[in-house]
């Protein structure tokens, strides 16, 4: 956990609110190659069972989501 606290976990918060301020701005297919770069940050940097895994997860799954309900609606992306 130690390590975790430098570096890495500076660069998984980093990706981790760049994939939220690009979610929010509508930068959907960025914000889905920058949430795949922060889950690996944080596999490498914690493994599989940690909190950081599962919000980079979650991130994922809500640009997923988000993407499913705008095409489903027939909005323009």
């Amino acid at each position: 956990m130690a390590a975790y606290a430098t570096g890495p976990r500076c660069s998984w918060e980093a990706l981790n609110q760049e994939v939220m301020a690009l979610h929010r701005a509508g930068h959907y297919d960025r914000a889905i190659v920058v949430a795949k770069k922060a889950l690996q940050v944080a596999e490498q940097a914690v493994g599989h069972d940690h909190p950081a895994v599962v919000t980079s997860l979650s991130n994922q799954a809500l640009i997923y989501y988000t993407l499913r309900c705008l095409r489903h609606s027939g909005a323009a992306l």
